[in-house]
Order: C-alpha cells, then sequence, then structure tokens
C-alpha cells in the first residue's frame, strides 16, 4: 500500500517536472534572433530572457591590428550597439566623419555619458559580443586568432557563435590565409559540415572557398564527401556546377566530382550538373567514363536520363566506350518514347564497330512499344546504316515488334530503299514467316515480287511462304505479282510456283494465277 509520503514525494516530483518543461518552452519561445539588411544598413536583433541586443552599423568599419578598438569607419557610416540587461540599457554610437574623425557617444538609458573612461571600456568589453554578432571585422579577427594557435585556436572560436551567416564570414577568412596547411583545410572542410546549419551558408562557402579546398587531391577528396553531406539538391548542384565551370579538376578529382553528383536526389540538379562537364576532355580515361555513365544511370526520370545522354551525343567523333556507355545508359530507361529518342541520335555512330552495332540492336530489342521500336527501325534503314553484314542483328530487332502493322512496316521500308540483291533474305523471309496478318505478310511478298531483278533463292523464299497465306486473294495476288519471274524453262521455280498455286482454295484465284502462269 502506498505511504502518505510517498504520494507526496510523487505529487511533488510530477509538478517539478511539469514546471520544468513549461520554462524550457517558454524560454525556446522567448528566445529571438534576427536580421536584416536594407539600404547598406545592416541590423542584427537578439532577445531573450536575460537581455536584448541591437546592433546597427552602416560603411566599412576597420579596427585595430591586434582586434581591441575601432580605428575608422568610413564618413557617412556609423555603429550603434545597444544591450539591454533586466532594464539597465547601455548604448555605444560611433559615427564616421570625414578626415578619419570619429565621433564617439555613450548613453546609459537615455541619458548621455562621458565617453572616457566609460564608454571607451563599454565598448572594449561588448567588442567580442560585437564580433560574434555581426562577423564585423572577421578578417583582422581571424588573422590574429590564427597568429597565436593556428586554425585550431579560430575554429574553437567560431564554435561560440550562433549565428550560420557569422560562422561563415570566420570560416571564409580562414581559408583565405594562404598559410593554411593541408591537414589544416582538411580539418576546416569537416568542421564547415558540423558548425554551419544552414544549408545555404555551406553551399555558398563550398563555392567561394573552391580553389583552397581543390589545391590538391588529399583535401580535394575529403571536399567532395563533405560536400556530399548537404541535404539540399539545390545547394549541392549550385556548388557543383560552379566548380565544373570555374575549375579544371584531375581525373581523381573528377571521380570525387561523380561520387558527389550521385548524392543529388533530384533528378533535375543531376543533369543540370553532369551538362556542365566538359565532354571532349574527360572521355580520355577509361575510369572516368565508367563513373560519368554511372552517375548518369543513378538519375531516376526517364526524361531526365534521355536529355543527358543526347547531350552527350552531340559530341563529334565519338570512341566505341562513350557509344557502349550511351547505350547502357538507355537501357535503364523505362520509357519507350524517350528510349527511342536517344536510339535514333546514336545511329550517326553505328559506325565505331561490331561490339556497338550488337549492342546497339539489343538497346532496340528492350523498347516495349511497337511503334516507337518501328519509327527507329524505320529511321535506321533511312540513314543508309543497314549493311549485308549487320542484317541479321537488324531482323532479329524487327522480330521482337509485336505488331504485325509495325513489322510490316519496317520490312516494306526495306524493300522499298534497298534492291532484292542486298537485301539479306533468310533474316527477311523469317520475319515475313512471323505476320500473323494475311494482308501485311501478302503486302511485303507482292512488293518484294514487284522488283525488277530476283534470284532464284528470293523467287523461290516467296513461294515457299504462300502456302502460309490462310486468305486465297492474298495468295493469288503474290503468285501474280511473281509470275513475270517464272522461266517455264526453269523447272525448280516453275514446280515451285504449282505448288504454291495449288494450295489456293478459291477455283476462280486459282484459274486466275493459272492463266496468268501460262498467258506470260
Amino acid at each position: 500500500m502506498m505511504t502518505y509520503n510517498t504520494y507526496w514525494k510523487g505529487l511533488v516530483l510530477t509538478i517539478a517536472l511539469c514546471l520544468m518543461m513549461f520554462c524550457r518552452n517558454s524560454l525556446q519561445a522567448q528566445n529571438y534572433s534576427n536580421y536584416q539588411e536594407q539600404q547598406g544598413e545592416v541590423v542584427y536583433k537578439i532577445q531573450n530572457p536575460f537581455y536584448t541586443i541591437e546592433l546597427r552599423h552602416k560603411g566599412k568599419v576597420k579596427f585595430s591590428a591586434d582586434g581591441t578598438a575601432i580605428e575608422n569607419i568610413e564618413p557617412g557610416g556609423y555603429l550603434k550597439f545597444s544591450k539591454s540587461t533586466f532594464g539597465n540599457k547601455r548604448t555605444i554610437h560611433l559615427i564616421g566623419r570625414e578626415g578619419g574623425y570619429q565621433e564617439k557617444l555613450y548613453f546609459v538609458g537615455k541619458k548621455k555619458e562621458k565617453w572616457h573612461p566609460e564608454g571607451e571600456n563599454y565598448l572594449k568589453s561588448s567588442l567580442e559580443e560585437i564580433f560574434r554578432i555581426s562577423g564585423i571585422g572577421a578578417d583582422t579577427k581571424v588573422w590574429n586568432l590564427y597568429q597565436k594557435g593556428g586554425a585550431q585556436s579560430v575554429l574553437q572560436e567560431i564554435s561560440k557563435i550562433d549565428n550560420s551567416r557569422v560562422k561563415s564570414l570566420y570560416f571564409s577568412a580562414l581559408l583565405g590565409i594562404p598559410q593554411l596547411t593541408s591537414n589544416e583545410i582538411n580539418t576546416v572542410c569537416v568542421r564547415i559540415g558540423k558548425e554551419l546549419e544552414s544549408e545555404t551558408e555551406k553551399g555558398r562557402l563550398f563555392r567561394e572557398s573552391a580553389r583552397t579546398f581543390l589545391a590538391g587531391d588529399p583535401t580535394a577528396k575529403t571536399y567532395f564527401f563533405e560536400m556530399a553531406k548537404i541535404a539540399s539538391s539545390n545547394e549541392k548542384a549550385e556548388a557543383l556546377y560552379h566548380i565544373l565551370q570555374k575549375h579544371q579538376l584531375s581525373e581523381k578529382q573528377l571521380l570525387y566530382l561523380f561520387a558527389t553528383i550521385r548524392t543529388i536526389d533530384s533528378s533535375v540538379e543531376k543533369r543540370r550538373v553532369l551538362s556542365g562537364i566538359d565532354r571532349q576532355k574527360i572521355f580520355n580515361n577509361a575510369q572516368v567514363v565508367n563513373a560519368y555513365f554511372a552517375t548518369l544511370k543513378s538519375i531516376d526520370s526517364n526524361f531526365e536520363l534521355s536529355q543527358c545522354l543526347q547531350y552527350l551525343l552531340k559530341v563529334k567523333n565519338q570512341n566505341p566506350q562513350v557509344i557502349l556507355g550511351v547505350l547502357s545508359g538507355c537501357q535503364e530507361i523505362s520509357s519507350s518514347y524517350e528510349k527511342a529518342r536517344v536510339l535514333k541520335q546514336v545511329i550517326p555512330y553505328l559506325n565505331t564497330g561490331e561490339q556497338v552495332t550488337n549492342e546497339y540492336f539489343k538497346t532496340v530489342i528492350s523498347v516495349s512499344s511497337s511503334h516507337e521500336k518501328g519509327e527507329v527501325l524505320r529511321k535506321f534503314i533511312h540513314s543508309e546504316k543497314l549493311t549485308f553484314q549487320n542484317q541479321l542483328a537488324f531482323y532479329k530487332a524487327v522480330s521482337s515488334i509485336s505488331s504485325s502493322y509495325e513489322k510490316g512496316s519496317v520490312l516494306r521500308e526495306v524493300i522499298n530503299r534497298y534492291p532484292a540483291s542486298k537485301i539479306q533474305l533468310a533474316g527477311f523471309f523469317d520475319v515475313v514467316a512471323e505476320l500473323t496478318s494475311n494482308v501485311e505478310k501478302g503486302g511485303l511478298l507482292r512488293a518484294l515480287s514487284q522488283k525488277e531483278k530476283l534470284s532464284e533463292v528470293a523467287i523461290l523464299g516467296i513461294l515457299e511462304l504462300v502456302p502460309g497465306i490462310s486468305s486465297s486473294l492474298e495468295k493469288a495476288e503474290v503468285l501474280l505479282a511473281l509470275c513475270k519471274h517464272i522461266d517455264m524453262e526453269h523447272k525448280n521455280t516453275l514446280a515451285a510456283y504449282q505448288k504454291a498455286a495449288s494450295t489456293i482454295s478459291s477455283s476462280m484465284e486459282f484459274r486466275r494465277v493459272m492463266d496468268a502462269l501460262y498467258k506470260e
């Protein structure tokens, strides 16, 4: 049984926890920080339960070499610092005048007090706060700290600053010091990712300090590794695109770059960065080429991947490895339309070797749409790239078209553009035999029969396929078109013709065919 004391102890503990939660939430609600810049004036405001600070400044402010005093404010410029603690407000107001003169004012509440020594002492005691709030004089402050304790001393100071923008100013000043060692640069790079909460500031800093980070491959590796951690696709892409536009990268640095591009979530941003790569210069190294295409394949969007591949093909004199990479990337596209767009662009480069040709037709076969596949193969035929050597691979691709109409359309283009002697008949007849449409099959055999010259192999091939047509009319039309090629003295073709004609079930169509044969 719970005792009286235990009950009260539990109740007090519960109330204390509730009060702690309330106070914590209340304090968080009262914390306030703001930065504004308008018409040359910069305003910083900080408010929490313990004090309120307002800092305003305009124009250039020059600090002493040791950072302990303000030496000069340009004419028309000013610096005004106010801090209120539990109702006690003190203000410093420094105004720049001509000739390097400063007007120095000091107020306690609304009452003006003597500058020396009270105002001077208050300014000196407030300088650290002014530095950390605004970043004014960051270059001077950072240099003094670096001289005393190296990069580590500066990083310790940065850790005491709350505002990402001000941290970024300190980091910029630190990275601008020529004496930084490679180890210090690596350390600073890692700390940027840890110290800066603002993705915008991270991106800006990585862009502006790129030259320092890219001075050597070891620092570049850390640089790209830390940049990969930026969550914003836009900021990451901006930084990477900037690098490509402004800097020459070594082959190792290109590999680091591609690894970082792959961490971008947005397909649009990935493509934007890849479009900034000088395509003529990166394809001399097999490892770089492989990394490039691995990055392309990480693009999820069919449209964006297609755009990248087409953009890549605008470079003339492509080597086989690049074309194979394009085809490999094309196979990753699930959209038949986008895949077909790329395949049409590849056609001019198909004279780069048998391996490229075979991979090309393999990719064509992967197009699921009969119409798009037919479009690609028709363009291939029109490009006059069809040779006797590549026709078997070509017909295999035609065979993969499921639509009899599209299949027939492609084969009809072959007949129209090439003499019968240039057509690889074995592959051609194999595809015709697959057609399920009597109209398509009959139409193709008729079109071939209408050629001026046909070899015995062509004639016998046509006659062998005629029995596979179920329509008496279509059979008859094919045989009538072929009739002019039948030599009555050539027993093989004559017997084959008569055999094909005998499969016509319609007496009328059979008579038409036989009358035409013997009339010829």
